[in-house]
């Protein structure tokens, strides 16, 4: 059974759609997370006049203990995006994933970096454009591998073109990628 450009297009627009619910819903789960914890800690600090001071003790160290894991777990995602820019080659990156998947890079292309705030850290973004061709399981392998492998780059949007029987040419993937460098924060 031969799928169509717009089943193609439909298909990888919902596979892209779920990974970018997945990853927005852990992000918002984990920022409410550590502001509830945070939440927690001030009403704990606010009832210690009221508290017998073993009591107290006991409370607080369970609570900071819950903040550092939490602030142990957001240094850890940071440190996921934490690369200078002079010490991550993005295209060397992108050029030996394609080599991999067996595509074509034609053409690449940034609108260079800007600064952003993502969940509250501070991070430079840099916008790529690109160009690959190749068969089209391949570019749908490779599609993929950009927002596996890249742990600091997403993939935006992708338009796949697969030309007709009757028409010469070989399929390619026009891909959108943002790449995040965290700044501090």
């Amino acid at each position: 059974m031969k799928l169509g450009r717009t089943s193609w297009a439909l298909l990888i627009g919902g596979v892209l759609l779920i990974i970018f619910a997945s990853l927005g819903f852990a992000g918002m789960r984990q920022m409410r997370q550590q502001e509830k914890l945070a939440t927690e800690l001030e009403v704990a600090e606010q009832r210690v006049a009221k508290l017998q001071l073993e009591q107290m003790t006991t409370q607080q160290e369970e609570l900071r203990a819950k903040l550092e894991k939490m602030n142990a777990e957001l240094a850890a995602a940071q440190g996921k995006l934490h690369q200078a820019n002079e010490s991550i080659d993005v295209t060397d990156f992108i050029f030996d994933l394609a080599g991999s998947c067996s595509v074509t890079i034609e053409d690449l292309t940034s609108s260079g970096l800007r600064d952003e705030d993502l969940s509250k850290v501070k991070c430079s973004t840099q916008g790529l454009s690109l160009t690959a061709t190749g068969d089209v399981t391949n570019l749908i392998k490779f599609i993929a591998r950009l927002n596996t492998d890249f742990s600091t780059g997403l993939v935006e949007s992708t338009d796949i073109v697969i030309p007709a029987e009757s028409e010469e040419g070989v399929p390619a993937a026009h891909i959108a990628l943002s790449v995040y460098n965290y700044q501090g924060g």
